[in-house]
């Protein structure tokens, strides 16, 4: 991509933007254009992400860090690059980004750290039944069942920050956390509802107990800028596959020297010092935790898909999408028979997300009718039946944006939905 930008995204931009992506340009049923809304699920992928990968098998595939041959080397560049990019997007230290299998991988790794901790009575890692950890009814499953199984190995206690109606956390819940609470975990943004949360007000309260706090940016890093520095968050997990990368990588943020006193999740070869018949010892930072061989062509294609995140910037991004929000909001009002899960207002503190329930039709159906006109949408409970049960049902149809969404796909979105009450004669 070589395209400059001016202060806002034009609709001319974004036509240009969208030849990049080979996705966005295919006809499918009956010759219609694809009209992709199903972003918080996974993200297209554009072709320089693409070229990248197959770049790298064709020219840069050795084995990192190991041998001492051209091609060696220049997979170690490769893998160095990924590191210091993704530092670099998300304002970290080179040495506290360790790569992952993907964002669930990163949030077990943190979890093991504290079951291992409290079994080796290893501090600070170390867990009682008087401890409790504090999660949230907001936050999709995978920063939800690490906690249940530490607690359930440790004995600490979980304690639950509710929701409220209009889809945000509840924050007088912050009461929650008092001097038992060893560690908060909580999501940047609802992969349901949308709604950002407010992380100064979280982790001033953790700190005032000292105690360790987790972010899940899965959803929030595609849309607005993560600074980690700034956020003053001790863990955070990062999906490469949600911010135009590829699947099968994603990273973990641990602050100063965290990764050194945790516990590393797999052990093998690549991340050991000595090995003997007696015991092992391991390497410190970032090389303790990433046992085995990496995921190189993954990482080279990440790289490409950060750099062109930036190239157009962060703050570009989430205006234009706030504004693609705010028209599919007032859109959805005209329509009769649906009800939206959580209904904050607040377009700057919320991502391009809606879910909603069209009365008498399951989710299933409301996406096969929509797909009938080569609309993609997400059904179901999300991976997050939590949240669904706060607005009392089990699951629901979901519209997700990215920036390359256009307010004509909105119409013809609003169109489809419109008919769907009366095809299926509710």
């Amino acid at each position: 991509m070589n395209k400059s930008f001016g202060e806002e995204l034009s609709e001319q931009d974004i036509a240009d933007l969208r030849k990049d992506f080979p996705a966005l340009n295919m006809k499918i049923r009956d010759n219609q254009n694809l009209i992709y809304m199903d972003w918080a699920a996974t993200s297209q992928k554009p072709l320089c992400v693409i070229d990248t990968e197959q770049d790298y098998y064709s020219s840069k595939n050795g084995a990192i860090n190991r041998g001492t041959h051209y091609l060696a080397d220049e997979a170690t560049v490769v893998y160095e690059k990924g590191r210091e990019t993704v530092a670099s997007f998300f304002n970290a230290d080179v040495q506290e980004i360790v790569f992952t299998l993907n964002a669930t991988d990163a949030l077990n790794m943190v979890a093991n750290a504290f079951i291992l901790g409290t079994l080796k009575k290893n501090a600070p890692f170390y867990l009682s039944e008087n401890d409790e950890i504090v999660v949230t009814k907001l936050d999709h499953h995978a920063n939800v069942v690490p906690w249940q199984r530490v607690a359930e190995l440790t004995g600490a206690k979980l304690k639950w920050i509710n929701v409220t109606e209009d889809g945000a956390l509840n924050y007088d819940d912050l009461l929650l956390i008092n001097s038992k609470t060893k560690l908060v975990a909580f999501t940047h943004a609802s992969n349901v509802t949308g709604v950002v949360s407010k992380v100064s007000q979280i982790v001033s309260r953790a700190k005032k107990y000292d105690a360790f706090t987790v972010l899940d940016t899965c959803q929030s890093a595609p849309h607005i800028r993560v600074d980690v520095k700034e956020l003053d968050i001790d863990f955070a997990c990062f999906s490469a596959h949600k911010m135009l990368g590829p699947t099968g990588i994603g990273a973990l943020y641990a602050k100063g020297d965290l990764l050194d006193k945790m516990e590393p999740l797999r052990v093998g070869g690549s991340m050991v010092d000595t090995v003997t018949t007696e015991n092992t010892s391991f390497k410190s930072s970032f090389y303790r935790h990433e046992a085995g061989t990496l995921m190189n062509a993954q990482i080279s294609s990440w790289t490409t898909a950060i750099e062109y995140l930036s190239n157009i910037g962060m703050d570009r991004i989430a205006r234009r999408e706030s504004q693609l929000l705010e028209y599919l909001y007032e859109k959805f009002s005209s329509i009769e028979g649906i009800r939206i899960i959580g209904q904050m207002k607040n377009f700057d503190d919320r991502l391009p997300v809606i879910s909603f329930v069209v009365d008498g039709v399951h989710p299933h159906d409301v996406a096969q009718f929509a797909d009938n006109y080569g609309i993609a949408m997400r059904s179901g409970h999300h991976c997050a039946q939590i949240v669904h049960s706060c607005f009392n049902t089990y699951n629901s149809s979901r519209i997700s944006l990215s920036f390359l969404n256009t307010y004509e796909e909105i119409d013809k979105l609003i169109d489809v939905l419109s008919k769907v009450r009366e095809y299926f004669h509710v």
